[in-house]
């Protein structure tokens, strides 16, 4: 596997592919309400766009949601355990991640979480015939939510580019964009969501890299308008583990 520095250093062959190359697709975050940007194979068009990822409002939680008398789906040993911390990935920085009162995109919403938050899960966890959904403590309120929005956040570092200069881009998002986009995989294919915009700093959710313990990626960008564009002024790399932490907060 190439190493993230060499997969940088390739920035200059791949700065032309932007989000134009790619299909927005929508996916079911733990309700089916969130849109990511999903990588293709397909050849870049000539013009860049800078990053829009559209989203759709989350229904509003429900207050007189009651659990159904038997939960759907069957009950796995897999996933997070009672207790663990567990953290929300792969939702757009405008947009939320439902909690539902039972496992399923057809019961009602109890509580909506940021794209930063963070959980305790509960210890049940259950497989539909399409999905996979996680018993979650949010903010005090029991419910569930799909597994492929949920992850353990793992060990950063810092990754040391020195300067790196790419061809111009339209924004920081639009920049940042092409720089995770030479973490992901092509097969399978990774989503690339744009989880937090903090001035300069942009952070990416990286998903979907073809390993059953990593889950993803989770990449913050610092970069540096120059008169050529972007330039990267800082790189962090953190794991999003698919199974749980070591104590040294490695993937197991």
């Amino acid at each position: 596997m190439t190493s993230p520095l060499g997969r940088i250093a390739q920035l200059a062959l791949v700065g032309s592919l932007a989000l134009s190359a790619c299909t927005g697709s929508s996916v079911e975050s733990a309700d089916g309400d969130t849109t990511t940007i999903e990588t293709t194979t397909t050849e870049a068009p000539a013009e860049t766009t800078t990053p829009d990822p559209t989203t759709t409002d989350a229904p509003e939680p429900s207050t007189n949601a009651t659990p159904p008398e038997s939960m759907p789906g069957d009950v796995i040993e897999f996933g997070p355990r009672a207790g663990d911390e567990v953290s929300v990935v792969g939702v757009a920085y405008d947009d939320t991640l439902n909690v539902r009162i039972a496992p399923g995109v057809q019961f009602d919403v109890i509580e909506t979480l940021a794209p930063d938050a963070s959980m305790i899960a509960g210890g049940e966890n259950r497989l539909l015939t399409d999905s996979f959904w996680v018993e979650v403590d949010a903010s005090g309120s029991m419910g569930w939510v799909n597994e492929s929005f949920v992850g353990f956040l793992g060990v950063t570092r810092d990754i040391d580019l020195g300067t790196v200069t790419v061809p111009p881009a339209s924004s920081a998002e639009q920049f940042g964009f092409n720089v995770a986009e030479t973490f992901a995989s092509t097969d399978p294919v990774s989503t690339i969501t744009l989880v937090d915009i903090d001035g300069t700093t942009v952070t990416f959710d990286v998903l979907g890299l073809g390993d059953d313990a990593l889950k993803g990626l989770r990449l913050r960008i610092s970069t540096t308008e120059i008169d050529e564009g972007f330039t990267v002024s800082g790189l962090q790399e953190q794991a999003i583990c698919s199974r749980g932490l070591t104590s040294d907060l490695k993937c197991v």
